[in-house]
This record gives structure tokens, C-alpha cells and sequence, in this order.
């Protein structure tokens, strides 16, 4: 018997929590906070890369639109400007013309 009287004697010492004064629905966990739905750190770490996220995606939108649009324009651009010093730096000068017509040789009848 001296065993179930130590069980006794230990069971007495210790205080009885009673779980009727809160609901069981009312309790807060401290280790799982909230911001509404979402727990706190799901909603810090939104609240940091929201922004890079969202400026990622107009960036690649920017890039794959209207940069690529204007690059080719410009790139448009050069190649006309370059076929252009190409026909100039064909023609000759406009002296060079003249002094080809003076000098030519009379046609015979």
C-alpha cells in the first residue's frame, strides 16, 4: 500500500488546473501570432519582397515590350545610317563631276 499513498501524496502537491474559467476557443497561442489570416511571418516577409516581386514582373514586362521595341528601332536606325555614308562615300564629289564633263573629249560626227 505505501506505493498508491506516495501516488496520493504526489497527485496532492500539485495544484489543479481548471479549464472551465477559459474556453478552449479563446486561447491564444503566444508562439502563433496573426495579421488577420495570415501569420505574422508569412506577412513580414510579404511586406519585404511584396515590392521586389512586383517591380520584377513591370521590369520584365518593360524588357520584353518596349525596350525590345526600341532597341530595334535604334538598331533600325544605325543600319540606315550607315547605308547612307555607303551611298555617299560611293557618288563622287560633286567637283569631281564638273571637272569630268569640261575635260571630256569632243564626239566625233
Amino acid at each position: 500500500m505505501a506505493p498508491l499513498a506516495n501516488q496520493m501524496s504526489a497527485a496532492a502537491s500539485q495544484p489543479e488546473i481548471s479549464t472551465a474559467a477559459t474556453p478552449p476557443h479563446s486561447i491564444i497561442k503566444p508562439s502563433d501570432p496573426k495579421v488577420g489570416p495570415i501569420p505574422v511571418a508569412v506577412f513580414v516577409v510579404l511586406c519585404m519582397m511584396g515590392p521586389f516581386m512586383l517591380s520584377f514582373i513591370v521590369f520584365v514586362v518593360y524588357k520584353f515590350t518596349i525596350g525590345k521595341y526600341r532597341h530595334n528601332k535604334q538598331l533600325r536606325a544605325q543600319e540606315l545610317e550607315v547605308e547612307l555614308a555607303n551611298q555617299v562615300a560611293e557618288r563622287p564629289a560633286v567637283g569631281a563631276r564638273i571637272f569630268s564633263v569640261v575635260e571630256a573629249p569632243a564626239m566625233r560626227r
